[in-house]
């Protein structure tokens, strides 16, 4: 999901150089401002000043840029897995309803065979186990 004014194209370079720009004159005014006739800065020193403001400005918007695309990139995988865990849940609760069936039906005789049968066939045993396990858990 990338937005249209994150494009890397022409108008993303020149909207980063905007802002670059915009930041590097709020940094200097200040210093510009500052100086008192004791110490007049020659012409030299602020075109440096300039630059290196705008190097610090290009670098923070450039971060910046990087750091929104990581943001969407984390939200995108967020919203996947949150689908994921919707989905285990419902999957959770199906399991969880048809034991409580299974618990339900033994309980009643509506199986057709005995109560808690302690002998019998392999899906018995291994229904017993999951209703011990699943006693055991909510016991706890």
């Amino acid at each position: 999901m990338q937005l249209q004014h994150l494009d890397r194209g022409w108008a993303a370079r020149h909207g980063v150089a905007s802002l670059s720009a915009i930041v590097a004159l709020t940094l200097l005014a200040p210093a510009i401002a500052v100086g008192d006739s004791s110490s007049e800065l020659t012409s030299d020193q602020v075109a440096a000043e300039i630059l290196r403001v705008q190097a610090k400005a290009d670098e923070t918007a450039t971060r910046w840029a990087e750091e929104h695309a990581e943001s969407e990139n984390l939200a995108e995988l967020i919203s996947a897995v949150q689908g994921d865990v919707a989905q285990s849940a419902v999957q959770y609760q199906k399991l969880e309803n048809l034991l409580t069936q299974i618990v339900v039906d033994r309980f009643t005789g509506r199986s057709g065979g005995t109560i808690f049968v302690l002998g019998g066939n392999e899906v018995e045993s291994m229904q017993r186990d999951a209703l011990r396990a699943l006693a055991i858990d909510n016991g706890a």
